[in-house]
């Protein structure tokens, strides 16, 4: 009898998209770059389009400078790696969130089945993490805090939730391809601090937490891997090679992000909860990528889907700053300027 986990290896479809473009085109590494780099235009243009939906605000040469000022994006997008693809499918994901603002609950409704069929076709695993994040947010949205309130729907949506949370471990398991457990979670930080460009310094993720529960083993090297994760890398830990540059301007473009995102919040009046659950989901893949991505290297390259999820926000917080800044300035110009007798 063929096990579940045969069927779905894990791997996600990007073997057969390779493939594809192999039988169609012959082995030509451009055509799949070239596919990635429209792939990243479009994310681009979702996240235009969710900016609109949470602030009624079109970023246009801002979208711009934001994707080229991020070194992850320059360096994985236009490539022959299934980022682009991965990136798209949270950009669908950020866009459903986005179109409950304006209660347009259909349209979120095919976003997110979009967002569903590409997170998990590309990367399973990952991809079951960010897909139930945005599914929970967007019930709770439409059934909890929705302006269509009702004690029926709250208690049908609630019903919901909690049947997403007792089948997540499951599903889980299957997106993986095998069972997952602490010595899992512990066993791959362990294998990625091997690396040149590893986090430094002692870790939570010890080999004690192999006898706990999955649930203890991530929170536990989330928690101990996190100010690496957010700040990383550290002035004592910079090495010779150029990816410790990146890594760093990297983290300084995640932190701009984070920051324009908060102030946004912050200002917000009214049709916070969109925004709220944009930075739940924000936060649960951060939580995600600590636990186990304990090298430099590839964290910047998954910590780019949570930018992608920031990216609406801090340019909704950017094109309400600068304007004021502006009027500020001139206000105190015009006080400075001596009046002619």
């Amino acid at each position: 009898m063929v096990s579940p986990q045969a069927l779905w290896p894990g791997k996600g479809l990007w073997p057969l998209i390779i493939g594809g473009f192999t039988a169609i085109a012959g082995p030509v590494t451009t055509t799949l770059v070239v596919f990635n780099a429209l792939l990243l235009v479009l994310s681009a243009i979702l996240l235009q389009k969710a900016t609109l939906l949470l602030s009624g605000k079109s970023p246009r040469w801002s979208m711009v400078i934001v994707f080229l000022s991020s070194s992850p994006f320059l360096l994985w997008g236009p490539s022959l790696l299934r980022e682009a693809l991965f990136w798209l499918g949270v950009a669908l994901g950020v866009l459903a969130l986005s179109y409950t603002s304006v209660h347009r609950y259909r349209s979120a409704l095919l976003a997110v089945g979009l967002s569903a069929l590409v997170l998990l076709g590309i990367r399973p695993d990952a991809g079951i993490v960010l897909m139930y994040g945005f599914v929970a947010m967007l019930i709770f949205l439409f059934g909890i805090v929705g302006h269509k309130r009702s004690l029926l729907r709250a208690v049908a949506s609630s019903a919901v939730l909690l049947s997403l949370a007792l089948s997540f471990p499951t599903a889980f398991e299957f997106a993986r391809g095998g069972k997952v457990t602490g010595e899992s979670i512990v066993v791959s930080a362990d294998d990625l601090r091997n690396a040149n460009t590893a986090f430094s310094g002692s870790s939570w993720c010890e080999p004690e937490l192999s006898r706990e529960s999955l649930a203890t083993a991530v929170l536990s090297c989330a928690l101990g891997n996190l100010p690496s994760t957010l700040f990383g890398p550290f002035h004592w830990e910079y090495g010779q090679e150029p990816i410790w540059y990146l890594a760093g301007v990297s983290t300084l473009h995640f932190l701009i992000l984070c920051g324009f995102a908060t102030y946004h919040l912050v200002i917000s009046k009214g049709r916070r909860w969109p925004l709220l659950a944009l930075l739940a989901v924000g936060a649960a893949s951060m939580l995600m990528f600590s636990s186990i991505l304990t090298n430099y290297g590839i964290l910047i390259r998954f910590r780019a889907a949570t930018e992608i999820m920031l990216i609406p926000l801090a340019l909704s917080g950017a094109l309400e700053l600068l304007p004021r800044l502006k009027s500020s300035r001139r206000k105190l110009d015009s006080s400075e300027t001596p009046k002619s007798v």
